[in-house]
């Protein structure tokens, strides 16, 4: 985002197209607002639910600035400096970041437990090569992931997503340009403005597309924010048929962009698709405002009227500082004071960061900016930004290498052979459990390792994600079986996975695994992930899912869910209002699965233990990280409900607790294995070695009348 000098006074006539203001107040003004957004929405987003539009506000505006910059080089000696243009990027972006990732890794390591410094140490890593946002949209596709709390770097998704546009647009707007030059005697901007054009339409319908399908990529991903960019850069183009505009029309639409990008913080939420349709509000908003400071001769009553005034201005000049303390601040506070944050506190953090990002300009950001030996020696330039990327990649690196090992140091122990287990052999290595201070030195999975420890219909596409509405067969065990057993629900059932095709194996059973992320088996509405996004693609699943039972005609189904799904849960179109959203939807799906002619278990859903985060920090004693049984179970009146209306159903109820407690505790380590990859997912390992259990029951289920 380039700076210039001083801008042209209100009221007065303004430069022309090829004399266009160097500097515009009303762009800089426009950056506070989208800070101030940001930052609102970090630090309490109930309160402006759509804050996050000011992204979509900075990359309008850096559409607009860089594409200006680069036409008018190109214009102007009839190429562009690559050397040059990439030099300016390294000044610009790379000293301020550097400084706030670096300290944030070391405080991480110092506020953060280990895990999460780690985490944020591999955060800092993808940003240092501007990879972050698909790291995050790696992340965020998984269910199994996307219930990580913020990291303190995670705002440098966008950062990434401009640089990544960035090292493709000079190349591309030069390319286009030649493409035209060659029929004319002058580079034109027709070429520009068709590559603009076209990338503009086709990364909108990927971020409409995507944006029902695969939120997380479509939210993180540059093909689905490059027409924001895109965006800005066509009203750069625009700019000569600009200079007429009249200034009372300029004035209206600059107020009425300026109130758009108001509103759309405020009407827009997590639920809102996004980006999506919902996007062109702030986007066109954004633009509107600078089409109003882009007129030959400028509104006296415009938005740079309030724009332009100097605390706007201020906050505009420090608005990349800002933008990059804030949300450091705003979770290591947090994590330093072991809570949320009061109104107070928060408060206080986002002073804390205003300081430090007017600290950081002045000394870091600014003096770097107009260094006149980088300046007149591109190349130095792009050294130092080289430089400093490493530095951030050797502290994103070495950091985590220097801490404590995520290692235990207990004696190693051991399960009892699952060939032989019994429920008092499992009581009584729950007591031995309980008992357990250090971490076994033998621990599986490791600390580091467990949350990518999942089942393989997580590998083989078996266990769907969000977007999928059917799947493949999905067919184990013995596939020419006689008898055929289902596996159906969510990541609650999938966990269950790796114990019935142990036992398919044994019985001769048809294994069929029918699960979805985040998709509960009860006929209910549910949102989507960990925000309050619609989820259609989960009632569509569970329809086709139901359907699929029909026809396989199983001995079996094993049904299980995540409870917590109930305290969300809305009623289906068609369901009885009479009755409790959750039962009703459970008493639905058990009559639609008793209706295959199948036999029902259902597998209660688990306790819930505190899984690596908790062991990380306590590995010489772990008994912190146990678990009281009676708060173990959440819900236990839904729990209750649920079991009540499956024996009235006649469905078979199995209640896995006694497998995972005792009535003086539920232990997070049970031999050599921990229990839970979280707080709510079992590892393979431990669902292996209780498939006897798992065994004895369906067993006998299948031999009931």
């Amino acid at each position: 985002m380039p700076s210039g000098v001083a801008g042209t006074p209100l009221g007065v006539v303004a430069p022309g197209f090829s004399r266009a203001r160097r500097f515009r107040p009303d762009i800089e003004g426009l950056r506070a607002v989208a800070v101030a957004l940001v930052v609102a929405y970090h630090a309490d987003h109930l309160a402006v639910p759509g804050g996050f539009v000011g992204v979509d506000v900075f990359f309008v505006v850096s559409g607009f600035l860089i594409t200006r910059l680069l036409v008018d080089e190109l214009q102007q000696s009839q190429a562009i400096s690559l050397a040059r243009f990439y030099a300016r990027r390294a000044r610009r972006i790379l000293p301020a970041a550097t400084l706030v990732s670096v300290v944030t890794v070391v405080a991480s390591a110092l506020v953060l437990n280990p895990l999460a410094a780690r985490t944020t140490a591999s955060d800092a890593l993808s940003a240092s090569y501007f990879g972050l946002n698909y790291r995050l949209a790696a992340e965020g596709s998984n269910y199994l992931t996307a219930s990580l709390p913020v990291g303190p770097l995670q705002h440098y998704w966008s950062l990434s997503v401009e640089e990544q546009f960035y090292v493709l647009w000079p190349a591309l707007l030069l390319a286009a340009s030649m493409a035209w030059w060659r029929r004319r005697r002058a580079p034109s901007v027709a070429g520009v403005a068709t590559v603009l054009g076209v990338v503009l339409v086709g990364s909108f319908a990927v971020s409409v597309l995507q944006s029902a399908t695969s939120p997380s990529w479509d939210y993180y991903s540059l093909l689905s924010r490059a027409w924001e960019l895109a965006a800005g850069g066509l009203v750069g183009l625009a700019l000569p048929h600009l200079r007429r505009l009249p200034p009372a029309v300029a004035a209206a639409v600059g107020w009425t962009g300026l109130s758009g990008i108001v509103l759309a913080a405020f009407v827009v939420s997590d639920a809102t698709p996004w980006p999506g349709w919902a996007t062109l509000l702030p986007v066109g908003a954004t633009a509107a405002v600078i089409v109003s400071g882009s007129g030959l001769v400028l509104p006296a009553s415009g938005p740079e009227r309030l724009l332009g005034t100097p605390p706007f201005q201020f906050v505009g000049r420090i608005s990349y500082s800002w933008y990059l303390w804030h949300l450091p601040v705003l979770v290591l506070g947090a994590a330093a004071i072991g809570h949320a944050l009061s109104p107070v506190q928060t408060v206080a953090a986002v002073a804390l960061s205003f300081a430090l990002a007017v600290v950081s300009y002045t000394l870091v950001e600014k003096p770097f900016r107009h260094w006149d030996v980088l300046i007149r020696r591109p190349r130095r330039g792009i050294a130092v930004g080289g430089a400093l990327a490493s530095v951030a990649m050797v502290a994103a690196i070495g950091l985590p290498s220097a801490m404590p090992a995520l290692a235990g140091t207990g004696p190693p122990a051991t399960l009892p052979p699952s060939a032989t287990l019994t429920p008092a052999a499992v009581r009584s290595a729950l007591v031995a459990g309980l008992a357990t201070t250090a971490v076994p030195v033998n621990l599986e999975p490791s600390l580091e390792g467990a949350a990518a420890d999942v089942p393989i219909v997580y590998d083989d596409g078996c266990a769907l994600a969000y977007a999928p509405t059917s799947g493949p067969p999905c067919v184990f065990g013995d596939v020419g079986g006689t008898r055929t057993v289902v596996l159906f629900g969510d990541s609650h059932a999938a966990q269950w996975f790796p114990a019935l095709e142990e036992l398919s194996g044994r019985y001769h059973w048809r294994l069929v695994s029918l699960t979805k992320s985040g998709c509960p088996a009860p006929a209910v509405a549910v949102d989507q992930g960990n925000s309050t996004a619609p989820y259609p693609q989960c009632n569509a699943w569970r329809t086709w899912a139901e359907r699929r039972i029909d026809r396989l005609r199983p001995a079996l189904v094993v049904v299980s869910w995540d409870r917590l799904f109930a305290t969300s849960a809305t009623a289906l179109p068609g369901a009885r209002p009479e009755a409790p959203v959750w039962t009703a939807g459970v008493a639905a799906t058990f009559a639609a699965l008793r209706g295959s002619g199948a036999k029902v278990a259902f597998i209660s859903d688990t306790p819930f233990v505190p899984g690596p985060t908790c062991v990380a920090v306590h590995l010489s004693d772990v008994t912190s990280c146990d678990v009281p049984a009676d708060r173990a179970s959440l819900l236990p009146q839904v729990k209750r409900d649920e079991m009540a209306v499956a024996r009235a159903d006649g469905v078979h109820v199995i209640d896995p607790t006694p497998w995972f407690c005792t009535s003086r505790g539920c232990p997070v380590i049970v031999g050599n294995v921990l229990v839970y990859r979280d707080t709510e997912h079992v590892v393979p390992q431990y669902v292996d070695w209780l498939a006897p259990m798992l065994g004895a029951d369906l067993t006998a289920i299948l031999r009931s009348r």
